[in-house]
């Protein structure tokens, strides 16, 4: 046989053994990209205010439109040495009417929550709750 057809005949046979052992080679998995946790909390509620009501404190907020990801609110009071959630699960709301307010002063607290349970630090205001009547006005001799 002429050489130059050995030489091509071995080239014909090592290219296809190359190209039989590439397509039956795999390679090791590539896992997924994970996507980032998502621990930065959300903005916290700005503009507290609370107002007596009759036997009632109303408590309003501005609501948050600055996270994509804000799914509600929280709210707890604090009065009398103990606290109590009164917006426990969030809720997508910019008031709360607390119809068992504690008598005297206690401090309302307002948090912001994402779809990731991350919560805002707390906009808080202390409010002295009197009931239906106005504590006494104090002269200044008193």
């Amino acid at each position: 046989m002429p050489r130059r057809l050995l030489i091509l005949l071995a080239c014909t046979l090592i290219a296809g053994l190359l190209t039989a052992c590439a397509n039956n080679h795999t390679a090791p998995p590539v896992a997924p990209p994970q996507p980032a946790v998502d621990t930065a909390p959300p903005v916290p509620p700005s503009d507290l205010v609370c107002r007596n009501e009759g036997a009632n404190v109303k408590v309003a907020w501005q609501p948050n439109v600055s996270d994509l990801d804000f799914v509600g609110f929280r709210l707890y009071r604090t009065g009398a040495g103990r606290t109590v959630t009164l917006i426990g699960e969030p809720l997508d709301l910019d008031r709360w009417v607390d119809d068992h307010p504690f008598e005297g002063v206690a401090t309302y607290a307002v948090t912001s929550v994402d779809a990731s349970g991350n919560e805002s630090a707390a906009a808080t205001m202390v409010h002295d709750f009197y009931g239906d009547t106005p504590p006494p006005r104090r002269s200044i001799r008193d």
